[in-house]
């Protein structure tokens, strides 16, 4: 039976390659977003806090401060991220005191329900192939038993508005384990802690709003191992691409990470870069040089059209300019259809069944449709002219002086 997370199918929405890294070849990432780490010290300090909570212990939140320090300190790395151009460590240590701050002071002392569990590992079997697996920030219970809360502490800076919170599968799906996990879990609140903002938000889901939940994640799931035994893990390119752990080993980004360590000099004749470089200015000179040609093109044109002339002669090679009629389809898919309405009415539809540009052109030009029907199609085709030159070399009588 396989196991699947709502991380893991999140991870597999947002960038099948990162799945693939994290998932199936089990690489392990390097780096790590300030914001992540951030969030696990402020999580690890409110278990703490749980943790003296259930003891009966005295909590004060210095001593919040304290831990929240030390486990920053311990776990700290050199390959922690940071993206954001004005922020720094300090910053985002400052912003998980605050959090934690927040928190203290809302629910002091912390004695509002029974804490079943912290970190707390949840388990649903969807079917005779995979289940799902959960931890929950915090599960409590009522004194009198019967009511649950699934509590999930967020320290993101960005607060979503209600209805898309409500569209979220997360917490839902830890209501379905809780329930059969639990027999007297009739009755289950959804409590999401936006910590940074000390805003609490509280939703109920009925039965009839997850019942469908177990179908909807099973699809979902059934879809990730298709994509996986056809071997369609490509990247995603996104935002999210700044935070990702595996951006050495992306293709999408493995070159920028490797010539951002560079030095000038080292970056400057290093193999891509050269090669990038002297392609772009390749096709910088071409640019200059269409604009170019054209402009002589149409100065050519100019000048066959004033002296009445087609070939067009100079000192070694000669230029033969040429016009045709032509006409243009519409561009629009529903004008075409109404064209194609027409002729299909009008009995031609066989003869232009392909209705290529070519085709009709052909039966307008040359009156090979009745007057009834070209008086029909023509608001749908606007006449026009075809210029066609190519340039030659002169033939030996052709030259000066032979």
């Amino acid at each position: 039976m396989k196991t699947y997370s709502h991380t893991k199918i999140t991870t597999f929405e947002e960038c099948p390659l990162r799945f693939k890294y994290r998932y199936i070849d089990k690489i392990k990432g390097e780096y790590e977003g300030i914001e992540a780490f951030m969030g696990k010290r402020v999580h690890e300090t409110l278990e703490y806090l749980y943790t003296l909570a259930r003891a009966g212990r005295e909590i004060n939140l210095e001593d919040l401060f304290e831990f929240y320090k030390k486990d920053w300190e311990k776990n700290l790395h050199k390959h922690i991220v940071i993206v954001h151009p004005h922020y720094e460590q300090r910053d985002y240590f400052k912003i998980g005191e605050e959090c934690i701050k927040s928190y203290f002071d809302s629910y002091k002392p912390f004695n509002q329900n029974k804490v079943v569990g912290m970190e707390k590992e949840v388990r649903l079997k969807l079917n005779e192939n995979y289940e799902f697996m959960g931890i929950i920030d915090r599960l409590d219970c009522t004194d009198r038993g019967g009511k649950y809360e699934i509590h999930d502490y967020k320290t993101s800076m960005f607060l979503p508005p209600k209805d898309m919170i409500e569209k979220s599968l997360q917490l839902p799906l830890y209501q379905l384990a809780v329930e059969a996990m639990y027999d007297d879990a009739k009755n289950v609140e959804l409590i999401w802690h936006y910590l940074y903002y000390n805003k609490e938000i509280r939703i109920v889901k009925r039965k009839e709003q997850i019942e469908h939940l177990r179908e909807e994640i099973i699809g979902k799931i059934e879809s990730i191992e298709k994509k996986i035994n056809e071997g369609k893990l490509e990247p995603s390119k996104s935002a999210l691409c700044d935070w990702c752990e595996y951006r050495d080993n992306c293709p999408l980004w493995k070159h920028l990470v490797k010539i951002e360590r560079m030095e000038m000099n080292e970056f400057l004749k290093e193999t891509g870069v050269a090669l990038v470089n002297e392609y772009a200015n390749l096709k910088r000179e071409m640019e200059v040089l269409d604009r170019k040609e054209e402009k002589l093109k149409e100065a050519l044109v100019k000048y066959a059209e004033r002296e009445n002339i087609n070939n067009i002669f100079g000192s070694d090679m000669k230029i033969i300019v040429k016009k045709y009629p032509r006409i243009e389809l519409p561009s629009e898919e529903a004008r075409m259809k109404e064209l194609e309405g027409i002729l299909k009415e009008g009995g031609s539809w066989m003869a232009l069944s392909t209705l290529n540009w070519k085709l009709l052109s052909n039966v307008v030009l040359n009156n090979q449709l009745d007057k009834e029907l070209m008086e029909k199609i023509k608001p749908y085709i606007k006449r026009g002219e075809t210029v066609w030159m190519r340039l030659f070399e002169l033939s030996d009588g052709e030259r000066q002086g032979d």
